[in-house]
């Protein structure tokens, strides 16, 4: 299994959890969303995950496009924690 080396915090953690709900398949324009990198570098995140499901026998729907959830977590994304990291930010008004 590869793994994405340097990835860069995220930029707006409403937008990861809108993201992933609002999209089963994510895309290099999704991944430069989230992170704030260049395409090429978007590009080379998706490419490293696309060879992870195909390692692990999975199928994706789109030439450039992954299962969202699978992506989430070779970004170690952990979808609970960001909506717990989100609320806080709410109660606190510090979004």
């Amino acid at each position: 299994m590869q793994i994405i080396r340097r990835i860069k915090p995220l930029k707006d953690v409403g937008k990861a959890i809108e993201i992933y709900y609002k999209n089963p398949e994510l895309k290099t324009c999704h991944i430069v969303e989230l992170f704030g990198v260049s395409l090429p570098t978007a590009n080379r995140y998706l490419n490293v995950i696309i060879a992870n499901m195909r390692e692990q026998g999975l199928m994706n729907n789109g030439l450039h496009a992954v299962n969202t959830e699978f992506a989430y977590k070779q970004f170690g994304l952990d979808i609970n924690k960001l909506e717990k990291s989100y609320k806080k930010l709410q109660e606190y008004g510090l979004i």
